[in-house]
This record gives structure tokens, C-alpha cells and sequence, in this order.
């Protein structure tokens, strides 16, 4: 089975599809309270400070058993710089309406504009469209009703083992 990687802005439904992934048979490795693999984060954060290192992107590939789901909303900002060593990731897309998630984000007083979602939105696609791989697009507001789920489960395992 392939490795997968999903894609979404925070409070998309992004760590939903994760658990789903992850409860079909994919692993994790170490992560932290949002479903995020420590050393993929730690990576991701020093490619947003300018300090690039490859060899610690693929160490932190390699950490994890596979096959493995990764999710991390920085990839968003920082996938141009992982796009060869994930091209054989499938690409899970998590969309969600922009206004849902700032009215999420506002909820948890975690406040921003809608121009930076929309902003985000329209990286994460380019970065969906610009993936290689296999990839599948999800509604994150559907994913949460069980027959959406059963739905999106399927699909993925045609996905992953075509």
C-alpha cells in the first residue's frame, strides 16, 4: 500500500481524515496532540525559518513505518520544498469552506482573517495540483457523516493499492 499525505488548513478536517487513514492500517510514528509526526513538523518549521536540510526531511520520512499517513497543515507552506521526496504519496486534499473555517477558528479564539484562509486555500490547491501522485480531493464537512466516510474509505483503498 502506498504511503499518504494529507493536505488541509487547520480546522479543515484534516486530523478526521487522518484517524480514518491511520484506522485502515497506517501508521503514525511520534506525534504530537494534533496527529502530526514530531520530526515532519520539526522539519517543516525549520524549512518556514529558512533553514532547509534534506537530510532531516528524509530522515524523518524514514522514521516512520510505512505505510505511513503524514498530516501536516505547514506542508501547505512548505511542500514545494518536499515535493520529490512525497511524489509517491498519494494526496489526500482536505477542503473545506473558508468561511467555516474561520468562524472554527474564531470559536477556539484563535483569530484569523478570511483573506489569510483564502490565501492558505489557494496554496493548498496549487500544491494538490501540482502533486504528482495519486491524489483525492475530500469535503471536510461531509467527512464527519459516516456514510461520507465509508465513502471516502473505499475510494482511498482503490486508490492506494491501484
Amino acid at each position: 500500500m502506498r504511503n499518504v499525505l494529507v493536505l488541509g488548513l487547520a480546522h479543515s478536517g484534516a486530523s478526521q481524515v487522518t484517524r480514518l487513514v491511520r484506522n485502515h492500517g497506517w501508521h503514525m510514528g511520534t506525534v504530537n496532540e494534533k496527529n502530526e509526526h514530531v520530526q515532519v513538523v520539526d522539519c517543516n518549521n525549520k524549512i518556514l525559518d529558512g533553514q532547509v536540510d534534506i537530510a532531516s526531511m528524509i530522515l524523518s520520512l524514514a522514521a516512520i513505518p510505512k505505510p505511513c499517513v503524514i498530516k501536516d497543515s505547514r506542508f501547505i507552506h512548505t511542500y514545494d520544498r518536499w515535493v520529490e521526496l512525497l511524489s509517491d504519496y498519494v494526496m489526500i486534499y482536505v477542503d473545506r469552506d473558508e468561511i467555516d473555517i474561520w468562524r472554527i477558528h474564531h470559536k477556539h479564539a484563535k483569530y484569523m482573517s478570511v483573506s489569510i484562509i483564502k490565501r492558505d486555500t489557494e496554496s493548498a490547491l496549487t500544491n494538490y495540483y501540482r502533486h504528482s501522485g495519486p491524489k483525492m480531493m475530500v469535503n471536510g464537512n461531509m467527512i464527519y457523516k459516516p456514510e461520507a466516510a465509508d465513502v471516502f474509505c473505499k475510494s482511498l483503498m482503490e486508490l492506494v493499492t491501484a
